[in-house]
């Protein structure tokens, strides 16, 4: 079988609450995920400190006004990120 059993429950809500800890007591408006695993943690972050969720995406993929960074990812190829403009504000 592929799979021989589902990761508990648990594991994700301990992974979300380490990853919470340091910046439980910062002053946070919205949580950042970069495409795409950020999505998963960032989402689970966001809500389990209430707050917004804004995803970062790989350009091409957003059909609004954006801003683009780009950056070398793990094999050294440049790539382009990309956010809406009214993501986020100062």
């Amino acid at each position: 079988a592929p799979f021989s059993s589902p990761a508990p429950p648990q594991a994700l809500q301990d992974c979300v609450e380490d990853l919470v800890r340091p910046f439980r007591d910062d002053a946070i408006d919205q949580v950042v995920g970069i495409d795409a695993m950020g999505f998963i943690l960032g989402a689970a972050i966001a809500l389990t400190l209430r707050k917004g969720f804004v995803t970062i995406r790989k350009a091409g993929h957003l059909c609004v006004e954006t801003r683009t960074q780009t950056y070398r990812d793990y094999t050294d190829r440049e790539k382009v990120m990309e956010i809406r403009t009214d993501a986020i504000g100062p």
